[in-house]
C-alpha cells in the first residue's frame, strides 16, 4: 500500500509537470502569435519605404519548437512512467493473488489433515471405549458372587 501510494504520488507529479509544460507551450504560442502580428504590422509599411536593418527579434518559432519538444519529452516520460507503474502494480497484484491462492491451498491441506487426524482420534477413542467395556464385563465375570471367607 505504501509503494502504491508512492507510485501514485510520482504519477501525479509527472502529470503536474506535463500540465505545466502545456501551459508554458500555450503561453509561448500566445507570445509568438502576438510577436508575429506586431512584426507583420511593423514591417508592412516599412517594406514599401526603404530597407532598414530590422531589430533583432526573438526567434519565436525556435522558442515554440523548443517548448513543444520539452512538452513532448515530458509527455513521453510521463507515459513511460505510467506504463512502468502499471506493470509494477500488475506484478504486485499477480504476486499477491498467487500468495493468497497458495495460502488458501495450504490452509485447505491443513484442514484436511486435521479432519483426518480427528477421525483417527475418534476411531481410537471408540476402540478405547470398547476395550473398557470389555474389560469391565470380564472383571465382573471374575468376581465371585459370594464373598470369600477369610479364616
Amino acid at each position: 500500500s505504501g509503494q502504491i501510494d508512492a507510485l501514485q504520488a510520482e504519477l501525479l507529479a509527472a502529470r503536474q509537470k506535463l500540465e505545466e509544460a502545456e501551459e508554458e507551450k500555450r503561453a509561448l504560442q500566445i507570445k509568438l502569435d502576438d510577436a508575429l502580428a506586431e512584426l507583420e504590422a511593423a514591417t508592412a509599411p516599412d517594406e514599401a519605404e526603404e530597407e532598414t536593418e530590422p531589430e533583432e527579434a526573438p526567434d519565436y518559432p525556435k522558442l515554440e519548437l523548443e517548448a513543444y519538444r520539452r512538452t513532448e519529452a515530458t509527455e513521453r516520460l510521463a507515459t513511460q512512467r505510467a506504463q512502468q507503474l502499471k506493470r509494477e502494480l500488475v506484478d504486485f497484484l499477480e504476486n499477491t493473488t498467487a500468495r493468497y491462492q497458495q495460502t488458501g491451498e495450504d490452509i485447505a491441506a491443513l484442514a484436511e489433515d486435521l479432519k483426518s487426524g480427528l477421525k483417527r482420534l475418534e476411531e481410537n477413542l471408540s476402540e478405547l471405549d470398547l476395550l473398557f467395556g470389555e474389560t469391565a464385563e470380564h472383571l465382573e465375570t471374575l468376581t465371585p458372587a459370594e464373598p470369600l471367607e477369610v479364616e
